[in-house]
């Protein structure tokens, strides 16, 4: 849609209400894990992504809960006490985004272990897997995961393991 064409001779007034953006809430969901405090995030969209990064969590040992409210959802996250920092390969391939919840895990634990998506990273023009990544702003032309250190983790594999002292 290029533009909408009102009629009618009156001024046009109200209220629209708009839920979040799923590509900001998606990353405000991995970083709760970062802390053991409880994370309340509000006016999410009803989205699958959504509930597919809140099944990872859950596996990773999160305590989530949602609240359907008239404008958007409220997710109530807690990441207490995380069960290990291995992300399965069964509920990563169901979204790209799900590679974001390896820096959280790697500042928590040391080390994570998350399998690269079912959809190719090439196809998405700037992804950071882990702290201190670099990235041209270029697609990538291969699923490679760098650690800090410039090492290079995974080139190619279904899953890269990266560890940090």
């Amino acid at each position: 849609m290029d533009k909408f064409q009102i009629t009618g001779g009156r001024p046009l007034e109200g209220c629209v209400a708009i839920s979040g953006a799923k590509n900001a809430a998606l990353p405000a969901m991995t970083a709760a894990l970062l802390t053991d405090q409880r994370v309340i995030l509000n006016n999410l969209p009803r989205v699958r992504d959504i509930s597919t990064l809140r099944n990872l969590l859950e596996d990773l040992g999160v305590d989530s809960s949602v609240t359907h409210e008239a404008h958007g959802n409220r997710i109530d996250i807690e990441a207490r006490q995380l069960l290990n920092p291995v992300a399965p390969y069964e509920l990563v391939k169901q979204m790209r985004a799900s590679v974001l919840v390896l820096g959280p895990l790697v500042a928590r634990f040391g080390h994570a272990r998350v399998s690269l998506p079912a959809a190719p990273l090439a196809s998405v023009p700037s992804i950071s897997t882990s702290r201190g990544s670099q990235n041209s702003g270029r697609p990538s032309t291969s699923n490679t995961v760098t650690s800090t250190r410039g090492q290079t983790a995974c080139a190619g594999q279904i899953s890269a393991s990266i560890r940090f002292p």
